[in-house]
């Protein structure tokens, strides 16, 4: 029998694949929590914090302008997965006060679980995520 690759080749490729559809995975969750959160000031969008490895502690503060929201959080998400490890533990986190409140509905700006809405929507197409 021949190998048509090296084995080392085809189980880096492998790890290097699984790496890029985790990373795909949470940075599409990550953008879609954005666009579901519903914004008064843009305290509760721009505190989606990804991060490798332990959920995220505090809170991004000095929000401005609601508008630039949620470009920079899709940009963070970008910088920081693409940080990631082989085989990464990656979390998407939001320690603002009032979000499991936004998440239960009180906004009427989003539906109720606008979080597993997010995923959800990630679940059906993890198939065609971009990577």
């Amino acid at each position: 029998m021949t190998w048509t690759i090296d084995p080392r080749k085809f189980g880096f490729e492998t790890e290097e694949d699984h790496r890029r559809l985790c990373i795909g995975i949470a940075f599409e969750i990550n953008t879609r929590l954005a666009l579901g959160t519903p914004v008064d000031t843009g305290r509760a969008q721009i505190n989606w914090l990804p991060t490798i490895e332990a959920p995220a502690n505090g809170e991004v503060a000095g929000i401005k302008e609601k508008n630039v929201a949620v470009g920079n959080t899709v940009h963070r998400a970008n910088a920081e997965f693409e940080k990631a490890p082989m085989f990464p533990n990656l979390y998407i986190t939001n320690n603002v006060e009032y979000i499991i409140d936004l998440d239960m509905g009180t906004s009427t700006q989003a539906p109720h679980g606008i979080v597993n809405i997010a995923v959800q929507a990630v679940a059906e197409n993890a198939g065609g995520v971009q990577l």
